[in-house]
């Protein structure tokens, strides 16, 4: 990865969000849509049911963008993204009351509700979500 490239979320793009501009948020959606599909997938959502929780979390973040505050969120961006993903992937589980397949038993289900308390961190491989934005964000101009 070039050493100019950075993996903080560019603020001067979340403060144009703001602004409603088209070209903003297709760039936005460009570079994160595949980091949040990513986390659902890795959440064990079929890819149907992650491509429409996606679109939910950027319908949720178009509404409450104006909320954030980096000054506010100590884990950065991508701990405020993880939690509105995490909270639109709950809402999915208890609005379809889809019971975790049997692929763990108890383990399964205790992972779930697990989830519901866990730290506001993207899932353990968000590195690799990290060095697929950077590379992303390096090769199309903003």
């Amino acid at each position: 990865m070039p050493a100019h490239v950075s993996l903080s979320t560019s603020s001067s793009l979340i403060g144009r969000l703001r602004t409603r501009d088209n070209r903003d948020w297709s760039r936005f959606v460009e570079l994160y849509l595949p980091v949040v599909y990513g986390w659902l997938r890795e959440l064990e959502l079929q890819p149907a049911d992650a491509a429409d929780v996606s679109q939910s979390v950027f319908e949720t973040l178009s509404r409450r963008i104006s909320q954030y505050d980096p000054v506010r969120a100590s884990s950065g961006f991508r701990g405020w993204l993880w939690g509105v993903t995490r909270n639109a992937f709950l809402d999915h589980r208890r609005e379809r009351n889809v019971q975790p397949q049997g692929l763990g038993g108890s383990s399964q289900i205790q992972r779930l509700e697990a989830l519901a308390d866990a730290p506001q961190e993207p899932p353990s491989n968000a590195l690799s979500f990290r060095s697929s934005l950077a590379h992303r964000a390096a090769v199309t101009p903003e």
